[in-house]
């Protein structure tokens, strides 16, 4: 269940990251530029975030797992 709750977070911060992208590539400001490239960053260390917590979530819950089969 946590494993789906990091999932649909992820999601949910890469699509606000897409439409900040969007609208701050038909913006013509001093920062804009500066925001487009911190959300396109974010755009790769968002999943890998998300991938991370996930594997440290198994990781560290492997032991529940193993009980619920028994």
């Amino acid at each position: 269940m946590k494993k789906r709750i990091f999932a649909i977070a992820a999601i949910v911060i890469l699509v606000g990251l897409y439409v900040a992208c969007l609208v701050l590539a038909l913006i013509h400001s001093d920062a804009a530029f500066k925001l487009l490239q911190l959300t396109l960053v974010m755009t790769v260390l968002v999943p890998v975030t998300a991938y991370v917590g996930m594997m440290f979530y198994k990781l560290n819950h492997r032991s529940d797992e193993e009980d619920e089969d028994k």
